[in-house]
């Protein structure tokens, strides 16, 4: 959408003028200003967040220097690091470190990635078959073999362009030197994030040196196999399949008009974690119990989208020629010649075709030659031949998942197919995240469905499947509800999260609250995932954790007092949060109110602020706040005390707190009342002057008190504790005309009690 900088109106965004007062619309909106997108090429902030760090290094290198000449142990570790990089690189790795022999490596910095603890570990799989092979090349030129260990873990650090500190980077040094030779091993917190994906072996609690703890440490052997997180979720048992029942039965109704030679296309819409492959894995259970259909799926990568045709290769070898990287050249080209030949006979061109675009040599059927814009072409239509062959013999469904992730040559084959396939046995289905909306989108034979999040009804059902049916407190399911927004996967990972944390206790049937609710933060699991976007978005970063800072929602107005700029320029990178379903705009207008689209994400940009950080920030947005807006101190004083608490000022904090329970209180809003001047309260021990700490406690206590009257009524314990308290600090003072209202309100506590004995000794006491 294109946002009018005048009325702040949404516009299409093909719009040159505002619909709603015809202001005329900067040509590019949708895009970040020159101003954050030199910002992002600055140095970068110091930042906390989630790393996987990976320390590979050289097993007896003091003995390979002295065996070889230095010129010769220089290539050798020169070439060692090349093998590593290259290696490292294709999975979204950064070298951050050479030391010494040894590399040091981050996974989820300086780019955020997705599923960054995987990731390292087949990096570091990779790296040990890539030396393995480098070695035969070197042990045939007479060279001893080089020898390497290698060590994962993941966790918090603290991390800027120069390095990452914090005991995760320590850890992860140890564990390289507890692997054994030419061996990978894990940490724990790794295991967890990478539960199912990995043949993992413990060696065993392990001392490593700097660590006050053993460490149980895991070696790893291989991949399971898995492709994707259902397939691991599966063995685990699946959360109930709810709020999709009507999506579910949109895709077979389509289906069945393919099978009838009408196909069709379903592009399925969602955010991150909205249920979209758990929509499709149950498509395709159903299709997978029609004998007469056939289900193939082409999956895209975040780490191959520059790769022309990836998914295509991919799918191609793997669903249709059934081949693997473990047969030689000619056994891959004999088992494509063969199934081409049963679908197109003695079709020379064809075949030679599918070999180059699988990158399959064979002397009988060389490339052909003509002209590259023409052969790339003649392979879009040849794939589309074949997909409308194989479903001439039985109706082919194939799925492409993570549209979002698809390089540009296979966008370009789809437009071409699902135009191509309008009366054939052929249905294709296709997952995406938001993205710019194809140009075939509009043809006949597509639907395009958005996935909507959970209802709390459908919500609570899949918390219950992860308790086992026992009850959470009331108080974690309105978190989780909060927090969650109904999206699938975060309710099952924010779930699981509280129930293995040590905030609850579990009994019989139910959990019981044993700390703080306030401490729920984002489960490890989705950090990851939540930076990743955070980080594709670096050019408004700043805008991000502005907002962060500012609250769920804020308004253009308070946005714009706090970032230097231009209002265009704040108003450009908002309208790029609003594209990319960071944000959205929960009201319009002369002055439009943002909020974020999910709370976690709110968390994430929060909790990647340094402490330091963050403080200057709120203390910024509270002076701004009270200096541009009079009323605000006397309409929302909450609001205020919030960012003054939060940067540090209390001295500023504690009045608001007692002028924002008084205004809740005269409006009988008891709960919030109580909320804010414990809040008051709690910041006491921070105010040096006596009599003024005193003046805030008795005044807090006393509003306190009341509300507790109004909301428990006079017999509560909270009364009698409250007004005891206020007693004390009033008899500190040497005269306080408020002492008698506390007398008077002891008293009534007493009689409503029929605690008499209680009363006389305060009435004795009184008169004394």
């Amino acid at each position: 959408m294109n946002l009018c900088p005048k009325c702040h109106h949404q516009n299409p965004h093909s719009s040159n003028f505002c619909n709603n007062c015809g202001n005329k619309l900067s040509e590019h909106l949708g895009v970040a200003s020159d101003a954050y997108e030199s910002e992002s090429k600055s140095k970068r902030e110091a930042e906390r967040r989630q790393l996987t760090i990976l320390f590979c290094d050289l097993v007896g290198s003091t003995p390979l220097s002295q065996q070889l000449d230095p010129e010769d142990y220089r290539n050798m570790i020169t070439n060692y690091h090349q093998v590593a990089e290259k290696v490292i690189s294709s999975f979204g790795g950064y070298v951050a470190q050479y030391l010494g022999d040894g590399l040091l490596v981050y996974f989820g910095y300086p780019e955020g990635l997705e599923d960054a603890p995987k990731l390292s570990i087949q990096a570091g799989l990779g790296i040990l078959d890539a030396m393995k092979l480098s070695n035969k090349d070197s042990s045939s030129k007479g060279f001893p073999p080089i020898q390497i260990r290698i060590g994962i873990h993941s966790g918090l650090v603290v991390v800027d362009d120069h390095l990452a500190l914090g005991e995760t980077v320590n850890i992860a040094a140890r564990l390289e030197g507890a692997a054994p030779v030419n061996g990978l091993v894990i940490s724990p917190k790794t295991l967890q994030l990478t539960q199912g994906w990995f043949n993992v072996e413990s060696i065993g609690n392990v001392e490593l040196k700097g660590i006050a703890e053993p460490l149980e440490v895991f070696q790893v052997h291989s991949e399971t196999g898995a492709l994707t997180r259902l397939d691991i979720a599966k063995k685990r048992g699946l959360s109930p399949f709810v709020g999709r029942e009507s999506d579910l039965k949109l895709l077979m109704e389509q289906w069945k008009n393919s099978k009838n030679g009408k196909g069709q296309v379903v592009l399925l819409h969602g955010e991150a974690g909205i249920g979209k492959s758990r929509l499709v894995d149950t498509f395709e259970a159903n299709v997978m119990d029609d004998a007469n259909s056939q289900l193939i799926i082409a999956r895209s990568s975040a780490y191959q989208q520059n790769s022309a045709f990836y998914p295509l290769i991919e799918l191609l070898k793997s669903e249709v020629f059934k081949i693997s990287n473990k047969l030689n050249e000619k056994e891959q080209s004999e088992k494509v010649i063969s199934q081409l030949n049963n679908l197109f006979p003695d079709d020379i061109k064809f075949i030679s075709l599918i070999l180059e675009f699988l990158s399959i040599g064979n002397t009988e059927y060389s490339p052909l030659m003509v002209a590259p814009v023409l052969k790339r072409q003649m392979w879009m239509d040849r794939i589309t031949q074949l997909l409308i062959r194989i479903g001439n013999s039985n109706p082919v469904c194939l799925i492409i998942e993570d549209l979002h992730w698809t390089d540009a040559s296979t966008m370009e084959w789809l437009g071409q197919c699902v135009q191509a396939i309008d009366n054939q046995q052929v249905y294709i289905i296709t997952t995406t995240r938001p993205i710019d909306a194809p140009a075939w989108i509009k043809l006949k034979n597509v639907t395009v469905q958005y996935l909507e999040r959970l209802s709390v009804d459908e919500t609570m059902k899949i918390c219950y499947h992860q308790t086992k049916g026992k009850d959470l407190p009331k108080e974690i399911l309105h978190q989780i509800t909060i927090k969650t927004e109904g999206v699938p996967l975060f309710v099952e990972e924010l779930t699981k999260m509280v129930l293995g944390s040590e905030l609850l206790l579990e009994k019989e049937d139910t959990y019981e609250v044993l700390g703080s609710i306030k401490d729920i933060s984002i489960p490890s699991t989705l950090q990851d995932s939540l930076l990743a976007r955070l980080d594709r978005l670096s050019n408004v970063k700043e805008i991000v954790q502005m907002g962060s800072v500012l609250g769920r929602e804020f308004s253009f107005s308070m946005m714009d007092l706090m970032v230097p700029g231009e209002k265009s320029e704040t108003l450009r990178a908002l309208d790029k949060l609003v594209n990319e379903e960071i944000l959205y705009i929960k009201e319009s207008g002369s002055d439009a109110v943002f909020q974020f689209k999910h709370a976690l994400i709110q968390d994430a940009a929060y909790s990647s602020l340094l402490k330091s950080k963050r403080q200057q920030m709120h203390l910024q947005i509270a002076e701004t706040l009270e200096l541009s807006y009079d009323s605000l101190t006397m309409e929302q004083p909450q609001l205020l005390a919030f960012h003054y608490t939060e940067g540090g000022n209390y001295d500023k904090a504690v009045p608001l707190w007692l002028a924002a329970g008084q205004i809740f209180s005269q409006s009988n809003a008891s709960l919030e009342a109580i909320s804010n001047l414990e809040n008051g309260l709690s910041l006491l021990h921070h105010i040096n002057e006596k009599k003024l700490r005193n003046d805030y406690e008795l005044d807090l206590l006393l509003t306190l008190g009341g509300m507790y009257i109004v909301s428990h009524g006079f017999p509560h314990p909270k009364v009698k504790e409250t007004f005891n308290k206020a007693r004390e600090v009033a008899q500190r003072t040497e005269i306080s005309p408020k002492l008698a209202l506390i007398m008077l309100n002891l008293l009534s506590y007493y009689m409503n009690t029929e605690d008499y004995k209680g009363h006389h000794a305060l009435s004795k006491h009184m008169e004394e």
